[in-house]
């Protein structure tokens, strides 16, 4: 059984179409999980932002509140240390050392890591 001419062509072509339209489904395919991904990163990041804003937001009110926090206290012992000195004047020891509102102090503690430890061969194979 000899192929002539015009099989050979027409089996190419046949292989040509093949490939072509695999090729295309392959493509339309891979677009769709592309679409797909680039839907989910686009939600993902949107997601971020939200969360970034809601931090910023949580801190921000935060600050507030400490700030409120720290104006009433400095009111609060004002009011304390004038009735000390007005109600308790005749008492040395009362109302002296209230002279002036407290000053917040700062100190900076050094972070100490520990030194560590190195593990110790028992002959064992228990994990410590």
């Amino acid at each position: 059984m000899e192929l002539t001419v015009v099989e050979i062509v027409f089996a190419v072509a046949l292989l040509a179409a093949g490939i072509a339209t695999g090729i295309l489904i392959a493509r339309r395919g891979e677009s769709g999980r592309r679409r797909a991904l680039e839907d989910e990163l686009a939600h993902e990041r949107a997601e971020r932002t939200r969360y970034q804003e809601a931090v910023a937001q949580h801190f921000g009110k935060t600050s507030d509140l400490f700030r409120d926090l720290t104006s009433q206290y400095s009111a609060l012992y004002t009011h304390l240390a004038e009735g000390a000195r007005d109600l308790c004047a005749d008492l040395p020891s009362l109302g002296q050392g209230f002279t002036e509102a407290p000053r917040l102090i700062v100190r900076e503690t050094p972070v100490v890591e520990p030194e560590p430890v190195p593990p110790v061969d028992d002959g064992t194979d228990r994990v410590p």
